[in-house]
């Protein structure tokens, strides 16, 4: 909301009185939800320093993985899908019991190996 007070007061010159979301939220029964805020000068610099720190990570080639469970991270939404190491991809193991508790346990190694 910070952002869309920010617009305003850049193309008109003054802060509007309160700036308002309106969200339909999908139910049994659907509603819709108002959520109000007073713009406030103050709220700009956080504005502005996430603004910069994005920024800044993007320019240092730095991108935060999205949650796991984002559905912005599917093939259908996101662009870099098929190359980013941190999405999820459809996988499928075949092995036997003894075989994964053998991994399992090989992988427990190598982990410790590298924390110590």
């Amino acid at each position: 909301m910070t952002t869309y007070s920010l617009a305003r007061l850049v193309l008109d010159g003054s802060l509007p009185e309160k700036v308002v979301l309106d969200y339909l939220v999908r139910l049994k029964t659907p509603k819709s939800v108002t959520v109000d805020a007073t713009p406030d000068r103050e709220h700009f610099s956080e504005l502005f320093a996430r603004i910069e720190a994005a920024h800044v990570a993007m320019t240092k080639g730095v991108f935060i993985p999205a949650p796991l469970d984002a559905w912005w991270c599917s093939a259908k939404w996101c662009g870099y899908h098929a190359t980013c190491r941190y999405a999820r991809k459809p996988m499928t193991v075949s092995m036997t019991g003894a075989e994964l508790q053998n991994e399992v346990k090989t992988t427990l190694v190598q982990i410790q190996q590298k924390a110590n």
